[in-house]
């Protein structure tokens, strides 16, 4: 393989050599024997002037999908705090209703702060970990709290399944 390698340089250097005149090279000449040949090309100028920016009218803007995703995702406005006419009754203690627990099923998921990729990472969640459904507003993402650590956020679906009694 030395020896192909080899012999490639040696011809390649010995066809460079040729091509360029070889022993009778004169530097020079063969580019004024060329340059004769081809002919002077017109030179025209471009129009340099002025232009009334006034007159142009701005681009349209194209849609920016994650903002159109955004707006299309439901949001809850705050209600601001009103204060009760009269006290109201306390409410009677009842049993909270009993979540179904599902559990992440890939390796490390991110919990993020919205329902999307392009929302921020919270934290992440490991194989087996329990969750709690809070919301699931369809779209594949599913609003969640850890069983430990109370923590919430986003995670895909596709990564939750339900969890053995």
């Amino acid at each position: 393989m030395t020896r192909f390698i080899l012999l490639t340089f040696v011809f390649l250097f010995w066809a460079f050599y040729e091509m360029s005149g070889g022993a009778g090279f004169q530097p020079g000449t063969a580019s004024r024997e060329i340059a004769d040949d081809i002919p002077e090309p017109a030179v025209t100028r471009a129009d340099t002037g002025m232009v009334d920016l006034t007159r142009l009218t701005p681009p349209t803007p194209l849609p920016d999908v994650a903002l159109a995703t955004a707006r299309a995702a439901p949001v809850a406005a705050p209600v601001p705090p009103t204060a009760p006419a009269e006290p109201a009754a306390a409410p009677a203690p009842a049993e909270a209703p009993a979540r179904e627990i599902w559990q992440v099923t890939g390796a490390r998921v991110n919990l993020r702060a919205g329902p999307g990729t392009r929302y921020q990472v919270v934290t992440q969640l490991r194989r087996g970990d329990g969750v709690t459904i809070l919301s699931d507003p369809g779209g594949g993402w599913v609003e969640l709290r850890a069983v430990e650590g109370d923590r919430v956020g986003w995670m895909s679906a596709n990564f939750l399944a339900l969890a053995a009694d």
